[in-house]
């Protein structure tokens, strides 16, 4: 079935059904249109009203506007999904999206008139289009009768109920964000893309230079932290469970934590270093703060504990550890007894500019 308009000696196809019931049209507008609100700042209006049994429902999509002078109009669109529990309740939800503020439509309510009817109101700002193209689902033969009255108050039309102010996504039957007015809530994991992250550049940055302020990493894990000597490495017989360690990485910086136990030592000369970092130091100079707090078995037991600093070259997987406490020397494979148990932590940065 086809429809057409006849305009003077020519004809134009405007509407078609196909044998499947589908229906074919050009364009859509609303039959009744409200330019928009005027200067009516967050009043409420009466927008229209439907009638509905239980389980049939309706979906009012406002595309539109909101503002009037130059460079301060907004357009987007906002969206009620409602059905009806019974005969005189509303269950449903608003969401909205637009290219900058919110589309001024505030507030979206319903209130029971009787009788399967159901009257909608909306609160909004100046010059908001409050006319919105309306879906029915589930039969939903009662259709909608559209009004806009203004009720000249802020005040919450009496007896009415919002619609919920949350939603959920779903893939495959799973809620994975939840958005409210105030917060968003993500009840899956995010998954960023390689060299993406969180981008807090809309902060007032630091008087330095170089200033990155995307965090796109973070780790966490264990690492085998390895004694060496800068002339030759010693040989160990560890107790149970050791050397063991683990480590955390948010964005450039990097904190390992490490826990040496042995009960034998041959060989091996130089100085000490803890090697086999999670992570290379970054390239743009020394790096890191850190302290062995425990030094059971080596020559250092006896110097201040806060001298057992540690510290790491540029572009390296290991790291020193200072030890006098006059000179700030490097402790030696020389100083480590027959059996001991040494444990602390240190912070670098992956940095390269």
């Amino acid at each position: 079935m086809t429809f057409y308009t006849h305009n003077g000696s020519s004809m134009a196809e405007r509407l078609r059904i196909d044998k499947y019931g589908t229906t074919q049209v050009n364009s859509i507008r609303q039959r009744s249109f409200a330019p928009n609100t005027g200067s009516t700042n967050q009043y409420y209006w009466k927008i229209g009203s439907v009638t509905l049994n239980g389980s049939e429902g309706f979906i009012l999509t406002f595309c539109g506007t909101g503002g009037y002078s130059n460079g301060q109009q907004i357009a987007g669109t906002t969206k009620v999904v409602a059905r009806c529990s019974n005969a005189s309740t509303l269950v449903g939800y608003v969401t909205g999206e637009s290219h900058g503020a919110h589309v001024n439509i505030e507030d979206v309510r319903w209130k029971h008139e009787g009788s399967n009817v159901f009257s909608i109101w909306a609160k909004v700002q100046h010059y908001a289009q409050i006319s919105p193209f309306v879906d029915f689902f589930g039969g939903a033969l009662g259709g909608w009768t559209p009004e806009n009255t203004s009720t000249g108050s802020t005040d919450v039309p009496t007896d009415s109920t919002a619609f919920s102010e949350y939603a959920y996504k779903q893939i495959a039957g799973v809620n994975t964000i939840q958005y409210t007015a105030n917060d968003t809530y993500f009840l899956e994991n995010i998954r960023m893309a390689n060299t993406k992250g969180i981008d807090f550049s809309a902060t007032a940055n630091s008087s330095g230079s170089g200033h990155n302020e995307l965090l796109d990493d973070y780790e966490s894990g264990a690492w085998t932290p390895t004694i060496t000597g800068s002339s030759s490495s010693p040989t160990f017989t560890y107790a149970s469970g050791f050397p063991r360690g683990r480590y955390i990485k948010v964005g450039n910086q990097v904190t390992v934590w490490y826990d040496i136990a042995w009960s034998g030592i041959s060989g091996g000369s130089g100085t000490m270093k803890v090697t086999n970092l999670p992570f290379a130091t970054g390239s743009w100079g020394y790096h890191g703060f850190g302290l062995m707090s425990h030094t059971v078995g080596t020559n250092a037991s006896s110097a201040t504990t806060g001298k057992h600093m540690h510290y790491a070259n540029a572009s390296s997987d290991f790291f020193y550890t200072l030890t006098a406490a006059s000179t700030n020397g490097h402790t030696q494979i020389a100083a480590l007894n027959s059996s001991g148990h040494i444990f602390g932590g240190f912070t670098y940065a992956t940095l390269n500019t």
